[in-house]
């Protein structure tokens, strides 16, 4: 069976988060009951992959994500995940992710809950490249910066082709939200979100 990891995080995070809470608070919970809820959380994952990679549209892969799609801070949007679950079992395309409505860096950094859902194409360096095969199929985390030093933190799908670290690039994604960071000089820098692909002719 396909593994799972990254689905189940996004799970345990998001739909078990208040559960977590109420158990920290209970002090006579058993450990019996944490790993029950465990796996009912595991459950729902699955459940939750299935219906992903059932549906037959990107739009309705991003109904119903979106409302799951959240601002972070020093780690990935854990719902990011379910797009590249939903395009593992369904074709998709730079032209599918450039027919949704568009959006702008500055109305994604001003309120990102408005454009999620929203398409957004990037030029820049690219950096911090890295692949991820957790659910069973390879991912790509990283970020790119453009000449007006505006920041994506991007989960890319498909090919990435020869792209490394230091690569310039086009990155075309849906908008999850803001992702914020901790930086090497002790502050925090405050990056769009997006989940998509690399503008290379094999992912056309």
């Amino acid at each position: 069976m396909k593994k799972i990891l990254l689905a189940t995080t996004f799970l345990v995070l998001i739909g078990c988060s208040k559960q977590s809470e109420n158990q920290k608070d209970s002090e006579n919970m058993t450990q019996s009951s944490a790993v029950s809820e465990e796996n009912k959380a595991e459950d729902k994952a699955t459940k939750l992959v299935n219906q992903i990679q059932s549906i037959s549209t990107l739009k309705e892969a991003i109904q119903l994500s979106v409302g799951m799609w959240e601002d972070t801070h020093n780690k990935m949007p854990p719902a990011a995940m379910l797009i590249p679950l939903w395009a593992e079992k369904n074709k998709i395309n730079l032209g599918m992710i450039n027919a949704m409505p568009a959006t702008r860096y500055g109305k994604i950094m001003k309120d990102s809950a408005s454009e999620r859902g929203k398409s957004l194409c990037i030029s820049g360096m690219v950096g911090d490249i890295a692949v991820d095969r957790s659910a069973g199929f390879p991912v790509y985390s990283g970020a790119i910066v453009n000449n007006n030093g505006q920041i994506v933190r991007y989960l890319a799908m498909k090919s990435t082709g020869e792209i490394v670290d230091g690569s310039m690039g086009k990155f075309c994604g849906i908008t999850v939200g803001k992702m914020s960071y901790d930086n090497a000089q002790g502050g925090t820098t405050h990056a769009a979100y997006l989940v998509g692909m690399f503008d290379l002719p094999e992912n056309r």
